[in-house]
């Protein structure tokens, strides 16, 4: 199966919230990453990217693409610039921006707290340790055996 970058993926979910006209920032980016990296393993039995997800103090985080936006703090981040991608839309395979776009149609209006609380009350976060790796088998098996967004 195709396998994309976390960043592209990152990009891809900002631009989407631009789209909507809602902001986002790096803590609620970091939360529908793992909700997407989830969701991708329970539809279509592959990781969406590779980079691993970490346990940290306020849930669920990809490391590169935390850095990436850093430097935002706690304000939105920008939409990815012109030319970065000719088309957002073809970044992804039509059946992945189907399955993306139920995760975000189902997170948009949660707020950012709540997706925090959320992924400290699901096994894969709660059962990593501090600062570890969180395990894509316990990703995996998770969301094999739940539907945390209630979108398949």
């Amino acid at each position: 199966m195709e396998k994309y970058a976390a960043s592209d993926l990152a990009k891809y979910v900002i631009q989407k919230h631009k789209d909507a006209e809602i902001g986002i920032t790096n803590l609620r980016l970091q939360k529908l990453l793992y909700y997407v990296q989830g969701y991708f393993l329970k539809k279509f039995d592959s990781p969406a990217f590779e980079e691993g997800i970490y346990r940290w103090a306020y849930g669920p985080v990809v490391v590169d693409v935390y850095y990436e936006y850093c430097s935002n703090g706690a304000d939105d981040l920008p939409p990815p610039t012109n030319g970065e991608f000719e088309n957002i839309e073809q970044l992804v395979l039509p059946e992945h921006a189907r399955l993306l776009s139920k995760v975000l149609d189902a997170t948009y209006s949660i707020p950012v707290g709540a997706l925090v609380n959320r992924t400290h009350g699901e096994s894969p976060w709660a059962e990593a340790q501090d600062r570890g790796l969180i395990a894509i088998d316990s990703i995996k098996k998770f969301f094999d055996q739940n539907n945390p967004l209630q979108i398949i």
